[in-house]
């Protein structure tokens, strides 16, 4: 019993220090955000711009991808089961709700976790092994105002963005795809759609793609600047990286949809 009272005993102060070394990780990119807005750090505009291009322009196909496919997929099922209850038209209305509430804001989350979230881990993991980061604090400049602050405050900016995006082409499959199963029509699948198109329903999913851009890019920027020297850290930083960034935004999405439900949203 001794070794496993050891070990749970280490497993608890290893969960500690990461815990403070995240919080103190998610302070220093707060600052360092507010100086990046307020223009108080010594940096190149370009890698922002540079940020922006990538967590946006470049995600745009896969979030493409993945929107116009379950848009379809979640029209195809929504009409076969609510044929089976006698309310085929419904499925347009029940489909519009979930787009704009979870799925793409979810499937947004799950992108940029997987592409975004990556990228930055490796780029922030070369910079440490190459030793730029010990050269930004030897020049007088923070590695988080340089390395990570860009890329975080653009990925927040990004996917909400993403999400929007993302809405239109989930509702343009949907509604392809319903107009040729339920027989209503492409008028009465389009009249179906905007009565779900709330401004409720669009800032959730909103509001929640804002806060998945944000624990993503966080994620893969925490990954890669704690990542280590040696030419392997590179890649355990980026498997880490899709692996935090995943979890962070399911457990977001949970916590969001609980805080909605509380205030009504």
């Amino acid at each position: 019993m001794r070794w496993l009272t050891v070990a749970l005993g280490h497993w608890v102060i290893e969960r500690g220090r990461s815990l403070v070394h995240g919080l103190d990780f998610l302070g220093s990119t707060a600052l360092g955000i507010a100086r990046l807005v307020r223009g108080r750090t010594r940096h190149p505009g370009v890698r922002f711009g540079a940020a922006l291009q990538e967590a946006g322009v470049e995600t745009l196909p896969v979030v493409a991808l993945f929107a116009v496919a379950s848009g379809a997929v979640l029209t195809l099922l929504a009409t076969q089961q609510l044929e089976k209850l006698g309310f085929p038209a419904l499925a347009p209305r029940l489909v519009g709700i979930v787009i704009l509430r979870e799925l793409s804001a979810l499937m947004v989350g799950i992108a940029v976790a997987g592409r975004v979230a990556s990228a930055y881990a490796a780029e922030v993991a070369l910079s440490v092994a190459s030793g730029e980061a010990n050269g930004l604090r030897e020049s007088g400049l923070e590695p988080v105002d340089v390395l990570v602050a860009p890329r975080v405050l653009a990925l927040t900016l990004m996917a909400p963005l993403l999400v929007a995006y993302a809405n239109a082409l989930a509702v343009l499959g949907g509604t392809a795809v319903g107009t040729g199963l339920s027989g209503l029509g492409l008028r009465s699948q389009i009249d179906a759609l905007l009565s779900a198109l709330t401004v409720k329903h669009a800032v959730a999913g909103l509001v929640k793609g804002l806060v998945f851009g944000f624990v993503a890019a966080a994620a893969g920027c925490f990954r890669g600047l704690h990542s280590g020297t040696s030419p392997a850290a590179v890649g355990r930083a980026v498997r880490k990286a899709v692996v935090s960034a995943v979890v962070a935004v399911a457990l977001a999405d949970l916590a969001l949809t609980l805080v909605f439900k509380w205030i009504r949203l």
